[in-house]
């Protein structure tokens, strides 16, 4: 049992964190109290958080790489369930609205069924990252990609689309 110095309740052991340089080995305040205060402090100081995020995006990006590995199951079963309720549809429904308007209000008529066939046999067939053969994919995996991504001021116009294959253009997202 021991006292924490924060909120004065005696708790058990297993209620403080540990810590190698004090006598018992554990720290003078209880889980509750030094959780509150880190976040209390996580919230004031948003810049900390953006410096934070800077420094260690290697770090970061390796956790959750690692995490959902480990919850790959999990995290599917949500997404699913989250996609098939009202909020769901509701946030679906507008993105896709809104890949309709950038498409319509950037697009020039350049983009035909012709064209795009044209772009298809200039390219080989082949998918324009990888080079893989897309006359071997399904049609659902062959993308057309625009190079520019819509999201970051790309028009939709034969010039900025290319046909890639369904994970190339995963990979890419909305990257340049």
């Amino acid at each position: 049992m021991k006292k924490c110095n924060c909120c004065g309740t005696i708790k058990e052991l297993s209620e403080f964190h540990k810590r190698k340089d004090t006598k018992d080995g554990y720290r003078n305040e209880c889980k509750d109290c030094r959780n509150s205060k880190a976040k209390n402090s996580y919230h004031k100081n948003p810049e900390k958080k953006v410096e934070y995020r800077k420094r260690n995006s290697e770090k970061i990006a390796k956790r959750m790489f690692e995490y959902y590995n480990l919850n790959k199951d999990k995290l599917l079963t949500q997404q699913k369930r989250y996609r098939a309720s009202q909020q769901g549809k509701a946030i679906s429904q507008k993105v896709e609205a809104q890949r309709y308007l950038q498409v319509k209000s950037t697009r020039d008529g350049s983009i035909t069924s012709e064209t795009l066939e044209s772009l298809y046999i200039a390219q080989n067939g082949k998918c324009y990252i990888c080079k893989c053969d897309l006359t071997q994919l399904k049609r659902r995996n062959q993308h057309l990609d625009h190079i520019v991504p819509l999201s970051k001021g790309g028009e939709h116009i034969l010039s900025n689309v290319a046909w890639s294959c369904s994970s190339c253009n995963f990979k890419k997202s909305n990257n340049l």
